[in-house]
């Protein structure tokens, strides 16, 4: 996870980045989706870009030190210790992009989940995004207070699942076009929260 490509390991951070990546989108989707509850899909989209952003995370990253344990240079077989002034030198020399920087850090969230999980992840990410909820949110609450609504069987079929929330569905599938009443938003919502679990769900197939 801190071995960048440049490093000529056999193997290096891109796939961990690549998996790191999604779940990053994914906890920041669903926290922004919670606690902003009336914002319109569009404000949600230009917040999780602002938090998710390469400078961002690289800012997290320097903030927290990471620099210093990325490895970006082949190993030589040749190899001593370096006087102190001579690392001090190589140190203030060497220098890190804003991409290998923000790509480190989604690596290690990735890592962290194949490693051990969900939580780990959860982890890492509060590390270095702490106004990320270390936990993410399940929504009995809009269950509870929400009524059954309507219902569309063959909807439901279709897709194999039967709501808890009949809104939900209507939801879902209501295009941001028709009239929208005081209890049925449009899909657009929905749509920013699903786009993050798809992508999830199957950078984890990948």
């Amino acid at each position: 996870a801190i071995s960048a490509p440049s490093a000529g390991r056999a193997t290096n951070y891109q796939r961990f980045e690549f998996f790191g990546d999604a779940l990053l989108k994914f906890q920041t989707s669903v926290q922004l989706f919670t606690d902003h509850g009336n914002w319109p899909e569009g404000y949600l989209s230009q917040r999780k870009d602002s938090l998710v952003s390469n400078a961002r995370l690289a800012r997290a990253a320097i903030a927290k030190g990471l620099g210093s344990y990325i490895l970006t240079d082949p190993l030589r077989r040749k190899w001593s210790v370096p006087r102190i002034s001579d690392a001090d030198q190589e140190a203030e020399e060497r220098t890190l992009g804003v991409k290998a920087l923000a790509d480190v850090v989604e690596a290690l969230i990735g890592a962290a989940y194949i490693d051990s999980g969900f939580r780990a992840a959860r982890a890492c990410t509060n590390v270095f995004l702490p106004e990320i909820s270390a936990i993410v949110p399940q929504f009995p609450e809009r269950i509870s207070v929400k009524s059954n609504g309507p219902r569309d069987p063959e909807a439901e079929t279709l897709i194999g699942y039967r709501f808890q929330d009949g809104l939900l569905l209507l939801e879902a599938l209501t295009h941001p076009s028709c009239g929208i009443d005081a209890k049925t938003e449009s899909y657009q919502r929905l749509e920013f929260l699903g786009d993050a679990v798809l992508d999830v769900l199957i950078s984890t197939f990948l």
